[in-house]
């Protein structure tokens, strides 16, 4: 067998490693990585340079269009099929179903919180059979005594690291995905706690902080969704196997996300003090007693946090820019946000907020030509 055939068996053979340990988290790791195989059988063999059985066609005109997306590689699987005369058990919106289904597994139970929806043992044989016969029609070999050799020859841990091209960079990988994941987890914590939906110190997996963050911030995407669920699944991969079936590249770009993501979360629930940037440009009529001042985010509402002290008290109070000004939205990130209200000018600011002293109001109307109208 070339090599083209035996990297996607070797992908199987991976599968097939969790699905025979058969616990809950095996099961849904067995499907994702079966799932993951029917593509990388369908990529390897429109990617090698000829057929030992002579079958494969080449499509040069459609060549990328059928490397450009899954669904495009299982559209380039049923001409196959239909071309060389073979069947296949499932449909191909069976498959594409199997797909969406396997992004679901560690996704946090709505209905019980604190766990996950993970496959049944018949839906994990599914994923199998799926996956070993896409291979099969592909390389036309036995893929079940293939497995069995593989595993009689390296053991049965299966732990495997046939490829040394597939275990370059692996341990500075696994380093820079559990650091990114890391930061993302406390960076949730802090989000979700500001934003008054968990505690901080709720015990709770990233997976299932995400979900939460998720579905509360509606400028959230699926693409952010998949991405964070991919790159948990490559740390247990890399944690786990010691190897992963995806190339460096691959991971890198699916890590560049999740770090744009990090900055999207980091920055979404408060921002930085901004007093400093109010007295520079308000410095004549912001109260004294301001020690800090905060835009602050909870889901659909942007609140403006003003800390004053006072008589020895510090007292914390919130304005609701939301039902104020239309052009603070919870769609923003707090960052983005305080750049807005720092764009403010004096007579804005004074009309929609309780930062500047009463005695500015003349001086603001004669600057302004114009008078207030007070709405707060």
């Amino acid at each position: 067998m070339n090599r083209y055939p035996y990297d996607s068996l070797e992908i199987l053979a991976q599968a097939e490693w969790h699905f025979k340990k058969d616990t809950a988290f095996d099961r849904a790791m067995a499907c994702i990585a079966f799932d993951n195989s029917i593509e990388f059988s369908i990529t390897t063999y429109l990617q090698q340079d000829y057929s030992p059985d002579e079958k494969y066609i080449q499509y040069d005109e459609n060549y990328e269009t059928y490397l450009s997306s899954h669904e495009q590689k299982l559209e380039f699987f049923a001409e196959y099929l239909q071309k060389n005369d073979l069947q296949c058990d499932f449909t191909i919106d069976d498959l594409k179903k199997m797909h969406v289904h396997a992004g679901w597994f560690f996704v946090p139970n709505p209905h019980y919180p604190g766990y996950f929806d993970t496959p049944v043992r018949e839906l994990a044989e599914a994923y199998r059979k799926a996956a070993i016969q896409v291979f099969n029609a592909f390389y036309g070999a036995d893929t079940e005594n293939l497995l069995l050799r593989m595993e009689q020859e390296y053991g049965k841990a299966m732990n495997y690291r046939m490829s040394n091209k597939m275990n370059l960079g692996i341990s500075s990988d696994i380093v820079e995905v559990t650091k990114t994941l890391k930061d993302l987890e406390a960076y949730l914590k802090f989000a979700l706690s500001v934003m008054e939906i968990v505690p901080y110190n709720a015990e709770l997996s990233l997976l299932a902080l995400w979900r939460l963050f998720f579905t509360h911030v509606e400028s959230t995407s699926e693409d952010m969704d998949n991405a964070v669920f991919r790159a948990v699944s490559i740390e247990k991969a890399l944690e786990y196997e010691g190897s992963v079936h995806l190339r460096m590249q691959t991971i890198h770009n699916i890590m560049d996300e999740v770090n744009e993501i990090v900055a999207f979360v980091k920055d979404y629930p408060m921002s930085s003090n901004i007093v400093r940037e109010l007295r520079q440009r308000h410095s004549r009529w912001l109260r004294p007693e301001i020690t800090a001042v905060h835009i602050v985010q909870k889901p659909c509402v942007v609140f403006l946090e003003t800390k004053t002290y006072s008589d020895q008290t510090e007292t914390i109070t919130r304005e609701n820019l939301s039902d104020i000004m239309s052009s603070f939205s919870a769609k923003s990130t707090a960052v983005e946000n305080a750049k807005s209200f720092l764009d403010l000018d004096s007579c804005s600011l004074f009309v929609t907020t309780k930062l500047l002293v009463p005695e500015a109001e003349k001086e603001i109307a004669e600057i302004y030509n114009t008078k207030f109208y007070h709405i707060m």
